[in-house]
C-alpha cells in the first residue's frame, strides 16, 4: 500500500489537471494552451500536496503513538488484574452467645 503522502499529493494533482483540462476547454481556449496550463497546475499541486501529506502523516504517525502508549498501559492493567488470583477474604463468624451452662459445669 502507498504511503498516505504519496497517495494525497497524486490525487491533487490529477484533480487539479482534470479541472484545469475542463475549464479551459470550457472556456475555448485553444487546446496547446489548455494542455500546458493543465500539466503546470498537476505539477504545482503534487508539491503542495506532498507537503501537505506529510503534515497529514506526521499528525498519524503522533496519534497512532499516543493511541498505543494509552492502550498498552490499559491492556498492561488488565492483564496484572487477570492474572491476580482472587482470595476470598476471611470471614469471622460470630460465635455462639455463652448462655452461662459453661460456667455452671466448671
Amino acid at each position: 500500500m502507498r504511503s498516505v503522502t504519496q497517495l494525497i499529493s497524486v490525487i491533487l494533482a490529477l484533480c487539479a489537471f482534470a479541472i484545469a483540462l475542463i475549464a479551459g476547454l470550457a472556456a475555448g481556449n485553444p487546446t496547446e494552451h489548455v494542455v500546458g496550463r493543465a500539466v503546470a497546475a498537476m505539477i504545482v499541486c503534487q508539491i503542495l500536496g506532498m507537503l501537505i501529506g506529510r503534515a497529514v502523516q506526521a499528525v498519524l504517525d503522533e496519534h497512532s503513538e499516543q493511541y498505543k502508549a494509552d492502550h498498552s498501559a490499559d491492556q498492561a492493567d488488565q492483564t496484572e488484574q487477570s492474572s491476580r488470583v482472587e482470595q476470598p477474604e476471611p470471614s469471622i463468624e460470630a460465635a455462639p452467645a455463652d448462655t452461662g451452662e459453661r460456667l455452671a459445669a466448671a
